[in-house]
Parts: C-alpha cells; structure tokens; sequence
C-alpha cells in the first residue's frame, strides 16, 4: 500500500475493542523463556514485530504456536540449546535486544547481535550492558555480537541506577536479575505499564520481584520460574489515538472497550480538559467531542507525563 486517500469531513461512530500491546507483548515472550515449562500468553496483537520475535525465540529451539485466531502464543522453552540471537532478526527488530537479558539469567550465557551489527559509534545499548555487569555479568563484543556469560553459571544480582530511566534496559536487567543467586536493586527504573506487566508476571511465574509501578525494583532471585497462564495489556497508545481521532468532529461518538484507563496517565486528565461527552468505566471509555474543542498546552515526559507517541 502506497498511501491512505482519507475523505471527510465524516464523524466517527461505533465501538472498537483495543488490540494488546505490543510493546508488552514483547517483554512477555522473552519472559515466557525463563520457566521451565510452557507458557501461554493471551491478547497477542497479530503485528509483524510479534512475527518476527516468534522466529528469534524459534533460533533458540523454544517451540512456539501462534494461534492467530486466539491472539494466544504458546511458548515451550524446554528445549533451547542455542542460546543466540541472530543479527539478521535483531536487525529487524530492537527489541530482540531482550534476549540477552533472559537468555544470560536462564542459562548463564547468551550471544546476541547488536542491533545495529558491527556499525561503529556510541551504541545506544550501553545502559543495557552497564546494568548487566552490575548484576554480575561479564562482556564482551565481538564481530558485532554480545557474547556474555556469568561466572560460574549464574548471576550473582547487584545494584543499579539507570541513568537515563530507559524501558528497554529495565526489561533486560529484570528479565536477567529473576533469577540471579542474590537480590538485584534497579534504581530509576521505567514504571511505563509495560514494565508493570513484566513484573507481576513474572511474580506469577514464581518470582519475587518487589516495588513494582515505582522507580525502585527489588528482585530477589529464585532458582527456577514456572511455566503460566499470563493476559497481555491492551495497547494504550492505540487507545489514545483512537480518542484523538473522535475528538476530530464534532458530531462523533466513539465507544473503546476492552482498555485500561489506569494505564494512560496525564494524556487522559488533557483529554478531559477539552471537555468532551466522556464515561469511564475500568476497561471502557466512551467520548463525544465538544462543538468547540479548549485548546491545550502539552509536554511530553516519561510515564505517567504525556506519551511522546500521541
């Protein structure tokens, strides 16, 4: 498809359910590699990303079964024996990066390609690999790959300050730090509720991991994870746009279901100073634009602040 041909003015009308969350989708998969045995994941949007990370869990010999008209993934991880990551998927996808961090927790070694290869520079990473050093891990880069191992097998856990806070690094070092020997503190760590979603699913498979929604996770490690039963959030940047878009004229009436207010911070208490026709309920929202929008100031900021993506 080359472009989208959008004629209007046309108010919008209906009810949509929201898709889950693939940027919470993604956390969950690498997770469901560090039980020992199979786990199954619901709310899966049908995204290439989601696709693509099917086929990098796939390199490591986990089994994976994507059940499209579910929107369920089944993962069994009882079978890994490769324990890397390949650029020519990590290239496709940053967010392969996540296989470092669980692979090196559940089998004390990983070689993961950057996710820009061998390209010379600062690398973004940087954070990821500092935080992973401090839980015990040593690095190396070779060829444009992480090799990583821990010393005897297993992390030891330690403490670290993340400085920027960074969702990616956060996920990486808890999907790493559950089941180190000894306790890991992160500090200034991502409270977006994708790194929520992590935790207390991880909680669910058997780990112990505390503070969780603040900027200070304690995680205490465990000798083993369990397979689960683990629900995906629904997509909060989705249900904001589609808020956004009922907002456009006047005459609309949009009903979300299937969402979690909780999870979009200031970008709700904007939308309510437009003061649009709006019901909320836990897991619907429905809204009605004024006949003349209030204009507003706005500044993006880290979760909860105003979503740079809206």
């Amino acid at each position: 498809m080359d472009k989208f041909k959008v004629e209007g003015p046309t108010p919008l009308q209906g009810e949509i359910p929201i898709s889950g969350s693939k940027n919470a989708a993604l956390p969950l998969m690498a997770a469901a590699l560090l039980g020992n045995a199979p786990t199954n994941i619901s709310n899966i949007p049908q995204l290439n990303d989601i696709y693509t990370f099917n086929n990098v869990l796939r390199v490591t010999g986990a089994r994976v079964d994507f059940d499209e008209s579910g929107n369920s993934l089944f993962v069994d991880p009882t079978n890994i024996a490769h324990l890397e990551a390949p650029y020519d998927l990590v290239r496709k996808m940053r967010a392969s990066f996540y296989m470092l961090g669980a692979l090196l927790g559940r089998f004390g070694e990983a070689r993961v390609s950057l996710p820009g290869g061998c390209a010379w520079g600062p690398r973004p990473v940087d954070l990821h690999l500092e935080g992973l050093k401090a839980l015990g891990a040593k690095i190396e880069i070779d060829g444009g790959y992480v090799i990583a191992y821990a010393p005897g097998g297993r992390l030891k856990g330690g403490s670290f300050a993340l400085s920027p806070s960074s969702v990616g690094a956060t996920v990486n070092l808890v999907l790493a730090a559950v089941l180190a020997e000894g306790t890991s503190t992160i500090k200034n760590a991502a409270k977006e509720p994708d790194v929520t979603a992590l935790c207390e699913a991880l909680n669910t498979m058997g780990a112990q991991i505390s503070g969780i929604a603040t900027d200070t996770l304690t995680i205490r490690g465990v000798k083993q994870l369990d397979g689960a039963e683990l629900a995906n959030i629904p997509d909060r940047i989705e249900t904001g746009t589609f808020l956004i878009a009922a907002l456009m004229h006047p005459e609309s009436s949009v009903t979300l279901t299937r969402t979690r207010t909780d999870h979009l911070g200031s970008f709700l208490e904007t939308v309510e100073k437009i003061d649009p026709e709006l019901h909320i309920d836990q897991d619907t929202i429905s809204i009605a634009p004024p006949k003349k929008l209030k204009a507003q100031s706005i500044q993006t900021l880290i979760y909860p602040g105003f979503p740079t993506d809206l």
